[in-house]
This record gives C-alpha cells, structure tokens and sequence, in this order.
C-alpha cells in the first residue's frame, strides 16, 4: 500500500502506465508526460520510464 492511496499497491500506477504505454504503441516524451499525469506517477517512476524507453542504449561489445 501507498500513502498517497492506501487502497492502491505500492508500484500499481506504475504498472497501469507501462500497460497503456505499451497499448499506445509509440512510446515518446509526450506519452510518458500523460500517463504520468493519467496515474498519478512520482517523479522518480517518470524518470524511470524515460530512462527505460527514451534514452539510447550503449552497443554492447
């Protein structure tokens, strides 16, 4: 449980937006800004997703 919502899980807002992220289809900045604002994500979560899904990944060796 959360303290912003004792009857939500600890994590669920974040759950509910990767499924609409992924449900969306094109994952961008401006998806990420409304699914955090849609779930009511932290800052922290938001970064999170970004990092994830925006930032490129370094070719492994």
């Amino acid at each position: 449980m959360n303290a912003e919502n004792p009857l939500s899980p600890r994590g669920e807002g974040l759950r509910k937006a990767l499924r609409w992220l992924l449900e969306e289809g094109e994952i961008t900045g401006k998806t990420i800004e409304q699914a955090s604002r849609q779930y009511n994500l932290s800052p922290l979560e938001e970064d999170f997703l970004i990092r994830k899904f925006l930032q490129k990944r370094k070719p492994q060796d």
